[in-house]
C-alpha cells in the first residue's frame, strides 16, 4: 500500500518542519511549501499534477486564504478526493473597530472569529485549533485521509 500524501503549508519554517517530522513518523508522504500568497495555489495546483495528494493542511497565518486554495484545488481536480485542513488558534470575537484602529500600527494579529472559522468548515475543511497537542492535529490529519479518527490514547 502505498503511503497516504500530504500538502502542509505554514509560513513558520520550524513550525512546518517539525509537523512534518511528526506526520512522516506516522507514516505520511509530507511536502511542506511556505506561503508566498498567490503562488502557493498555483504550487499546490503544479504538484496535484504530479500526483494527487489525500489531504492539503493550510494555517491560519498563512498569507494566502484557506478557502482560495480549496477552490483551486476543487476547480482543477474535481474527481480527486482530498482532504482539507485547516489549522487556527482559538476563535475569539472580533475586538471593537476602535481597538482594531488604535491596534493595526503595533503589529497585533488577532485569532479568527468564530464566524471565520465556521465560514472554513462549511467551505469543506476539518478545523484544527493548534493550541492542543500535537496528537490531536494528527487525529484530526488521520480523519481527513482516512474518513476516520484514531481513538485518542488514554
Amino acid at each position: 500500500m502505498s503511503k497516504k500524501r500530504i500538502i502542509l503549508i505554514h509560513n513558520e519554517e520550524t513550525t512546518r518542519n517539525w509537523l512534518q517530522e511528526n506526520l512522516e513518523k506516522k507514516g505520511y508522504e509530507v511536502t511542506g511549501l511556505p506561503d508566498k500568497e498567490a503562488q502557493v495555489r498555483h504550487e499546490v495546483v503544479e504538484l496535484m499534477y504530479e500526483k494527487l495528494y489525500d489531504a492539503i493542511v493550510v494555517d491560519e497565518s498563512s498569507e494566502s486564504e484557506p478557502v482560495d486554495v480549496l477552490d483551486e484545488v476543487r476547480k482543477h481536480f474535481p474527481e480527486a478526493n482530498t482532504g482539507f485542513v485547516y489549522m487556527t488558534p482559538k476563535p475569539q470575537p472580533a475586538p471593537s473597530y476602535e481597538q482594531r484602529l488604535a491596534d493595526q500600527y503595533k503589529g497585533i494579529e488577532y485569532p479568527p472569529t468564530p464566524e471565520r472559522v465556521e465560514r472554513y468548515r462549511n467551505a469543506g475543511y476539518e478545523i484544527y485549533e493548534d493550541d492542543t497537542p500535537v496528537e490531536e492535529f494528527l487525529r484530526v490529519v488521520e480523519k481527513v485521509v482516512t474518513g476516520k479518527a484514531e481513538a485518542p490514547e488514554a
